[in-house]
């Protein structure tokens, strides 16, 4: 079975060429904004059954129905110009706003309106009908007592829930998942400060190390890691939106297990972040006190976890991702 993949910022496709080159590896759609990028790709591969968008921010905002969108143009949440633009141009995609060509609007009014037989007629009705008032709509009597009593309790029971998870070391506040049939991200505002900033933590090993050399916690990388697997080797990138420290591990059956940490540098990068999956739902498993989402993408496993500042992704067999 292919491993799926989505081509981000795809150019002419010189990733893509190099992955059906190896062989194994399914594209499932790409993004490039670049208008003669896209029609060289368009020309070079198959793209016919593939999804594409034009920005990057589109991805994770096309996972979000029409009445999603409007909610959050509509809310006090503060939202990046690109953001917004953004959100406007899928809705108009998905639904576009047919105007009236005010040419012909004119054409039409001056033709049957602005005539001699139409002088002194109206365009509207000259009386409004009337509307009901305020006053005279039947009042319903209110029971203010019993909605503030169903209002204290489902407080009295959120804070309950909350108090036992947190009393199990559970992070109840980090970041919330959002899925498809095809895709996973998180959703909500890139963090500033993480709880891990700052934290007095000694590295144990390469990847802690790595983490910390590159400026990030190492404590987010796993003290112990599965037996039999080996370091084969390690890539810290960077970009404005995003910092990542990823490490391959193989054993010897060359079985490969992958290790990506990233931080959010701002919202931009906590929107672009997103993973192909199968069908169906994660699961959930707690480890090292974080919870993670899990879920199959090709015949492989992958562990999602992030806290809005930080994220951890872990891909590989199902045994090695849950240690």
């Amino acid at each position: 079975m292919a491993i799926r993949f989505f081509d981000m910022f795809a150019g002419i496709g010189g990733f893509r060429s190099g992955l059906e080159a190896v062989g194994g590896f399914e594209c499932v759609g790409y993004c490039e904004i670049d208008k003669y990028a896209k029609q060289a790709y368009g020309a070079m591969y198959d793209t016919k059954d593939e999804v594409y968008y034009t920005d990057h921010q589109q991805i994770s905002l096309s996972l979000l129905s029409n009445e999603e969108l409007e909610r959050i143009l509509c809310s006090d949440e503060k939202l990046s110009e690109e953001t917004t633009e953004a959100m406007l141009r899928l809705l108009n995609e998905r639904d576009p706003i047919d105007l009236p060509d005010a040419e012909q609007a004119w054409e039409e009014f001056q033709t049957c309106y602005n005539t001699p037989e139409g002088a002194g007629e109206r365009l509207y009705p000259s009386e409004l009908p009337e509307m009901e008032t305020i006053d005279e709509r039947p009042r319903k009597k209110r029971r203010p007592l019993r909605y503030v009593g169903l209002v204290a309790a489902s407080i009295g029971i959120l804070f309950a829930l909350l108090t036992v998870a947190q009393a199990a070391g559970l992070k109840v506040f980090d970041a919330l998942g959002r899925w498809t049939d095809d895709f996973f991200s998180f959703e909500g505002t890139a963090k500033t400060v993480s709880e891990y900033n700052g934290a007095d933590f000694t590295p144990q090993n390469t990847l802690q190390q790595a983490l910390a050399d590159f400026g990030m916690p190492p404590q987010l990388a796993p003290s112990e890691l599965p037996e039999g697997y080996q370091l084969s080797e390690l890539l810290c990138e960077e970009t404005p939106s995003i910092r990542d420290v990823i490490a391959y591990y193989s054993d010897e059956a060359e079985d490969v297990l992958q290790l990506s940490f990233t931080e959010y540098c701002d919202s931009t990068g906590m929107e672009a972040s997103f993973y192909p999956k199968d069908a169906g739902d994660p699961e959930r498993y707690v480890c090292n006190n974080r919870e993670f989402y899990i879920f199959n993408n090709a015949g492989r496993c992958t562990a999602v976890w992030s806290d809005a500042r930080y994220c951890e992704n872990r891909h590989g067999v199902y045994s090695a991702v849950r240690r």
